[in-house]
């Protein structure tokens, strides 16, 4: 999750290549993948898009936002134009 938080790909790669589920969420109700759309990181998401596995375009769990949802809802655009693209 701090490694999302901080935009550091080279601790997010390392920790997903030993395992790490970027999907599980928090207390807070937050993923990883979240914290990275939220920040609008997009270099980050691009980067990691592809290896998560199941990540579809507007991925969600029952109840919550997906991740255009959560794109949309930020000030920087980024990640959302990725997302559409």
């Amino acid at each position: 999750m701090l490694a999302s938080f901080m935009n550091n790909f080279d601790s997010l790669n390392l920790l997903m290549e030993n395992g790490a589920d970027l999907t599980l969420r928090n207390g807070s109700g937050l993923s990883a993948l979240d914290e990275i759309v939220r920040n609008d990181y997009k270099d980050l998401f691009e980067c990691i898009y592809d290896k998560v596995k199941l990540l579809k375009r507007d991925l969600k769990s029952p109840g919550s936002f997906g991740y255009i949802h959560i794109a949309a809802g930020q000030e920087g655009t980024k990640c959302l134009q990725f997302l559409l693209e």
